[in-house]
């Protein structure tokens, strides 16, 4: 870790410590809020676990969102990473800020206002990474999937049970919209769990550090996946109790409404029971009957 002092010299002694997390609030004079997520990650040899989890090739740029007092940042730099920051709220960048230079930039701002297209330009191969917090983790995520194509991997911390989500599997009562196309159009791994112990304030659930990794299937068409199959699976779910063929004929799907009759037919050509429900439908089975939708609607005059 060459840059590892030459870094660590431009903060407190005690940056990775609990009391030193509670003394750089105070400076700040904030209150951690729980509606933003600040729940702050300090244990330095968690961090740096986290970086190796993630396996970014050398000289690679990383998009951080929540970047906080800079924990997790300085750990980025420490390998050798040049990094793009963003934190919406201007008091805890104090520290961080005076790492800004060739390797560092940061914007104060909310990340779901910013276009991240002029992070991507040159050569770099781009990860993103990130403390999410629990109330907008799932914007976030629909949000940055616009650049899902030049994203070479996503590493997120979320709350365990934003994981849970993520993770499930058709028929389970977690099982929903962010899981299906999260499910579709990355391999997810659950890297590691977090305790609360590494967090100041300490929150009372245990997070998890997971890792996305883009498919980049041939069959993977995005213009399918934004245009017909978001909308689609978020027909479905709007009443988890229905039958799948109720919810499509209640609501149009992009610019295409179904009748329940036709609802049945595209069930029948996928193999599914007729009277399933949202949850049953597997990620490559809404991937299908997106295609099935696009191909009837487009071809109406």
């Amino acid at each position: 870790m060459s840059e590892f002092n030459r870094f660590s010299e431009l903060f407190p002694q005690d940056f990775f410590s609990r009391k030193g997390v509670e003394r750089l609030c105070r400076e700040a004079e904030i209150a951690p809020s729980k509606a933003l997520g600040q729940n702050f990650l300090y244990q330095r040899s968690t961090l740096d676990s986290m970086v190796r989890d993630l396996e970014v090739p050398d000289k690679s740029k990383v998009i951080e969102i929540g970047c906080g007092f800079g924990h997790l940042t300085v750990s980025i730099l420490d390998y050798g990473y040049s990094v793009v920051a963003f934190e919406t709220d201007g008091r805890l960048l104090r520290w961080l800020s005076g790492c800004v230079g060739d390797r560092l930039e940061i914007h104060c701002c909310d990340i779901l206002t910013y276009d991240l297209s002029p992070c991507f330009e040159g050569s770099w191969e781009v990860s993103i990474v990130g403390n999410l917090p629990y109330s907008s983790a799932s914007s976030m995520l629909f949000y940055l999937l616009k650049w899902y194509e030049r994203v070479q991997q996503w590493g997120f911390l979320l709350q365990r049970e934003v994981g849970e989500r993520i993770k499930a599997k058709p028929g389970h009562r977690e099982y929903g919209r962010l899981s299906v196309i999260l499910q579709y159009l990355f391999e997810i791994q659950v890297l590691r769990r977090i305790g609360p112990g590494c967090f100041f304030p300490r929150p009372k659930v245990e997070s998890v550090w997971m890792r996305l990794l883009p498919r980049h299937r041939a069959d993977v068409d995005m213009n399918l996946v934004w245009n017909w199959m978001e909308p689609l699976v978020r027909t479905a779910f709007m009443h988890r109790r229905k039958k799948l063929r109720s919810n499509l004929s209640e609501a149009p799907i992009g610019a295409c409404r179904l009748t329940k009759e036709q609802s049945e037919d595209f069930l029948k050509m996928l193999d599914l029971d007729v009277n399933c429900r949202a949850q049953d439908v597997s990620p490559d089975q809404y991937a299908s009957f997106a295609g099935l939708i696009s191909s009837i609607c487009l071809k109406t005059p």
